[in-house]
């Protein structure tokens, strides 16, 4: 009897030990699909979200640069080529010695003119474009020592206010870190997205800038811009969390992260 009931036990005991390996092989295949499909909804909602936050951002740019974007070109239409011939600024023709200072006198007064005229217009475009600080049009040195454009700014203001225009001869190329928002799209011959960099006009301030070369009749006349902080798009993205420990950062298609809550930022100019 005694191996009778041996017999029994170990074949009981054989067939529970089966029962559970099965039950325990399933449990753990059943948690890694389970957990493989957890992952992956996990980074399908990061995507959508990324993807999301990129939307926004990229319509935001857009707005600027249709902002800009009009203002160049009524800017440009409004300029007279055959006026700047007149004054001797036409045809690709750079530097004060290829002009009489009757010439000269001339041109300045035409470039006051021209840069109130663009004032009005870009004024109340950057006043309903969110997030811009600034707006400027920087006249190129070489077509006039005397007149330097506008800027507006309303850093601590509670609407634009004129500042001391930015006079390009005091820029050094050699200081890109700075600088980059003049140098860089006259370098590229086109619009341009500019930064992160620090402003020198801004107490360096962390800003990006969209800049438009202004030419006509062969000539760079001078540089139309809008400045936007940094943190205004850190300020977009910054609430975006995924789970708990989920986050979103920002960063440009070379992989320059300009926003990360555990790195701190750096400025970058291209």
């Amino acid at each position: 009897m005694k191996k009778k009931y041996s017999l029994r036990f170990k074949v009981t005991a054989i067939t529970v030990g089966v029962v559970l390996a099965a039950i325990l092989s399933a449990a753990g295949l059943c948690f890694t699909v389970l957990q493989r499909e957890s992952d992956r909804r996990s980074v399908e909602i990061m995507r959508l979200v990324g993807q999301d936050a990129g939307e926004v951002l990229n319509k935001y740019f857009d707005g600027i640069v249709q902002s800009v974007g009009m203002t160049a070109n009524e800017a440009i239409d409004s300029l007279d080529s055959v006026e700047l011939a007149k004054c001797g600024a036409g045809g690709g023709v750079s530097g004060q010695t290829a002009r009489t200072a009757e010439q000269q006198a001339r041109l300045d007064a035409y470039l006051a003119a021209h840069c109130a005229e663009v004032q009005k217009s870009f004024s109340s475009v950057a006043g309903h474009t969110h997030g811009v600080i600034t707006y400027y049009y920087c006249i190129n040195p070489e077509i006039s020592e005397n007149e330097h454009g506008f800027f507006y700014s309303r850093v601590g203001k509670a609407g634009f206010v004129e500042q001391p225009p930015l006079d390009a001869r005091t820029l050094d190329p050699s200081d890109m870190e700075h600088y980059c928002w003049y140098f860089s799209p006259i370098e590229r011959g086109q619009p341009s997205w500019i930064g992160p960099y620090l402003a020198h006009f801004l107490n360096e301030m962390q800003i990006c800038s969209y800049v438009v070369p202004i030419y006509r009749a062969g000539t760079l006349i001078g540089l139309l811009g809008m400045d936007i902080p940094l943190d205004t798009l850190i300020e977009q993205i910054r609430p975006i969390q995924v789970y708990q420990t989920g986050f979103a950062c920002l960063c440009d298609a070379d992989g320059r992260i300009y926003y990360h809550p555990n790195i701190e930022k750096r400025a970058s100019c291209r």
